[in-house]
């Protein structure tokens, strides 16, 4: 399992898809490939930034980066 966990949140994620902020786990990818390694958990920032990376189209600053964790 990867989980996709954004860094210097407002809470603490528990690496799992069954984290409080109710993340969104893949298992392929656009064209249906199963990916080889696991799930892919992409969990959602308590203080939002996904919504000002959208409006802005760039990232929400250097200290609101993501991270990821391979199980």
């Amino acid at each position: 399992m990867i989980n996709v966990v954004p860094l210097n949140d407002d809470r603490q994620h528990v690496h799992t898809a069954e984290c409080w902020c109710e993340p969104v786990s893949h298992c392929q990818d656009k064209a249906g490939v199963v990916y080889p390694r696991g799930p892919i958990v992409v969990h959602n920032a308590a203080d939002c930034r996904e919504q000002v990376e959208r409006l802005i189209d760039e990232g929400a600053g250097e200290d609101k980066r993501w991270a990821v964790y391979e199980d």
